[in-house]
């Protein structure tokens, strides 16, 4: 768990880092990054992305159902000014490391079936992300399932129903 800290020993850290150093502008603290690129702050008994903190010490709260977009795409960065609120599809659809970037380059589901106008189904996720779906693997999955609950439904009633005792 990272040690606790005051509003002052995070800007002060902040403060110490020589802005020469950083010809971008970026504030980066001394306190190590975690695996994913983050700092992390203990304040007030919760953990916080440094970054966050930052942000609402100096401009306020991230409004609801929006997070802080690195415009410098340094997770490392502290600076205010270069962070803005934003939703998480805008946030992925800018980053460098666009986790869906990889899913949209395919061009065949898992099975090899096309994704095509015709075989493609598209909706839009509760995180505001575009997916789609194989037709035709769902088709196969529907009848999988169909089959199985009939099979299914044979063994329940093959348990209900009354013969002769032996």
């Amino acid at each position: 768990m990272p040690a606790r800290h005051t509003v002052e020993s995070v800007l002060m850290g902040l403060i110490i880092c020589e802005p020469t150093t950083y010809p971008t502008g970026c504030w980066e603290h001394s306190i190590k990054p975690k695996d994913n690129g983050y700092r992390v702050v203990c304040f007030q008994g919760r953990q916080m992305r440094l970054h966050r903190f930052v942000y609402e010490h100096f401009v306020g709260l991230v409004p609801d159902g929006l997070e802080l977009d690195h415009l410098c795409r340094n997770r490392g960065c502290a600076n205010f000014e270069h962070l803005e609120p934003v939703t998480r599809a805008v946030n992925t659809a800018r980053g460098t490391l666009d986790r869906g970037a990889h899913q949209r380059n395919k061009t065949h589901c898992r099975r090899g079936h096309p994704y095509d106008e015709q075989n493609t189904r598209r909706h839009t996720g509760k995180d505001g992300c575009c997916r789609r779906h194989c037709k035709e693997c769902s088709r196969i999955n529907l009848r999988a399932s169909r089959k199985r609950r009939r099979l299914n439904g044979r063994a329940d009633q093959s348990l209900h129903t009354e013969g002769p005792s032996r």
